[in-house]
């Protein structure tokens, strides 16, 4: 699903750009998750950031970052070095555009990441977390948005509901991979 740019904050979708760019070239295993992934594999909605799941190993984190702050990134790199090793999490500035990055340190998150699927979005080729993948990274969060977006995802299609959260009794739905009736 498409929805309009222009209510995004300014720089989101060149932050994600860059991004892509960068990580495509280093041949960064990543996954698009968050605000914008949800709104790609359900209802779209307003978000003010750009959060990754992506498995960057530290000899390669330098570089990278080089190349991020080159292309406008702001960020400190001691602290972000730092808090990718330590806490397996870090936060990058774009141009007010709050970047997310996320270390799979839980085998779910290794999960997620591998079941990404490859999206042709936003005039690019990007590597979206799975409807299931994003419910389960909700589900961990657990912040009030996150319930909103779960329900959103599963009563989106991908369950063989309609927008309007009904099904017809014999349509199956598909929760973690299994089918019920």
């Amino acid at each position: 699903m498409a929805f309009d740019r222009s209510e995004w904050p300014l720089h989101i979708a060149e932050a994600l750009r860059h991004l892509l760019e960068v990580l495509q070239g280093h041949e960064i295993q990543y996954a698009l998750i968050g605000g914008l992934a949800s709104g790609f594999r359900s209802r779209p909605r307003f978000t003010q950031d750009v959060d990754l799941l992506l498995n960057i190993p530290q000899i390669a984190l330098p570089g990278i970052l080089g190349e991020l702050r080159a292309r406008g990134f702001t960020f400190d790199d001691q602290q972000v070095i730092q808090q990718w090793v330590r806490d397996h999490m870090t936060v990058l500035d774009y141009h007010g555009t709050r970047v997310d990055w996320l270390k799979p340190a839980l085998p779910l998150y290794q999960h997620v990441l591998d079941q990404a699927r490859l999206e042709s979005w936003l005039d690019t080729s990007i590597r979206i977390a799975s409807a299931e993948g994003l419910i389960l990274t909700k589900m961990i969060a657990s912040r009030p948005q996150d319930t909103v977006d779960i329900e959103n995802l599963a009563t989106s299609t991908w369950l063989g509901l309609p927008k309007n959260g009904t099904r017809s009794r014999t349509a199956p739905i598909r929760v973690f991979g299994v089918f019920r009736k």
